[in-house]
């Protein structure tokens, strides 16, 4: 990205070596042989234009390729400082997902399902639930108070998250679905219904935020060039 290709560095060596330093060797040895008398009037100019020439193929590419790693720096800094708003942001729509306090959540409708006949399918991860959530108010703080220098490294964290999440939610699914699909269970079907209906609607929050957490993580690879983070994210199937 910030480097110039091998072939266009070796030509400009080439070019160097063949003209430029024996050019140079040449105006040594004229301006020797002048030191005894005055030196000509193309003699200085002779000067002049290798002095311009030299700075033409050493210097000017120099101080342009430092300007370019500068720009290109800059460009980098000011899409990073705009990208960790845009990831608090979208960090924080899964706060509610995880909040134990909540009924309308997908864990709410996890912990209820327990208090019926459901037992012999439904159990709910407390452990894992209690690690995801105790991290994401961790994570929350670190994105809230992080530095341009610390972009990657709060991305590919907060990634991780969305990803462990998205794992426990997938249990959930996996047992409600055993639940529905066992012939001899024996909650009824209002009981089942109304199973259905609760699941599909934090079902359509959780997907909503996982879809806008993918949607971010494409821009970002896509402005900067490489994957930056991971694009791939489980959105929830309905319970049918």
């Amino acid at each position: 990205m910030y480097g110039q290709p091998k072939e266009v560095e070796s030509k400009k060596t080439s070019i160097v070596k063949e003209y430029i330093v024996p050019l140079g060797t040449l105006l040594i040895a004229i301006l020797t042989f002048f030191t005894q008398s005055a030196l000509p009037v193309w003699g200085g100019w002779a000067i002049g234009v290798y002095v311009v020439i030299v700075a033409v193929f050493l210097v000017v590419p120099v101080i342009a390729r430092n300007l370019r790693r500068l720009n290109a720096w800059v460009k980098r800094s000011r899409l990073e400082k705009g990208y960790l708003l845009e990831i608090v942001e979208a960090f924080r729509k899964f706060q509610p997902m995880v909040d134990t306090r909540r009924s309308d959540n997908l864990w709410g409708v996890w912990q209820n399902a327990t208090r019926i006949e459901t037992q012999k399918h439904i159990r709910p991860n407390h452990s894992h639930f209690n690690a995801i959530s105790t991290w994401h108010e961790h994570l929350n703080k670190t994105i809230a108070s992080a530095k341009n220098a610390d972009f990657q490294a709060t991305v590919a964290e907060s990634a991780a998250w969305v990803q462990q999440y998205i794992s426990l939610c997938r249990d959930a699914y996996a047992q409600f679905e055993n639940l529905l699909r066992d012939k001899d269970n024996q909650v009824n079907e209002s009981t089942l219904r109304e199973i259905k209906q609760s699941w599909n609607h934090v079902r359509d929050d959780h997907n909503r935020a996982v879809s806008g957490w993918l949607s971010l993580c494409e821009e970002i690879n896509s402005s900067f060039g490489q994957n930056v983070c991971s694009t791939f994210y489980e959105t929830l199937r309905p319970l049918e």
